[in-house]
C-alpha cells in the first residue's frame, strides 16, 4: 500500500460487499458457471468458466468462520 487513504478504501470494499456481486455471473448451465472479474495487473476484463464444485470452493473461501471479527476497531 502506498499511504493510509488507499489502504483504508482496499479494506474498506471488503468490510460491506459480498465476494462476488451477482451482475458478474454472466451464466449457469447446471454443471458450469461463467462469470468475469478484473484482472488488477492488467487492468482487463477476464471471462472464465468453472464447474460448479470449483466456483462454490472459491466462493465459500471469502466466508469467514462464525464470530470471526473481520477487522478490529483498533490498531490501523
Amino acid at each position: 500500500m502506498q499511504n493510509a487513504k488507499k489502504a483504508a478504501k482496499y479494506i474498506g470494499r471488503y468490510l460491506a460487499r459480498p465476494a462476488i456481486a451477482e451482475y458478474r455471473i454472466q451464466g449457469y448451465d447446471k454443471t458450469h458457471v461463467t462469470f468475469w472479474y478484473e484482472d488488477h495487473r492488467t487492468g482487463k476484463k477476464v471471462v472464465t468458466k468453472q464447474p460448479n464444485y470449483r466456483f462454490l470452493f472459491n466462493l465459500l473461501q471469502y466466508i469467514p468462520p462464525k464470530h470471526f471479527r473481520m477487522v478490529g476497531r483498533f490498531g490501523l
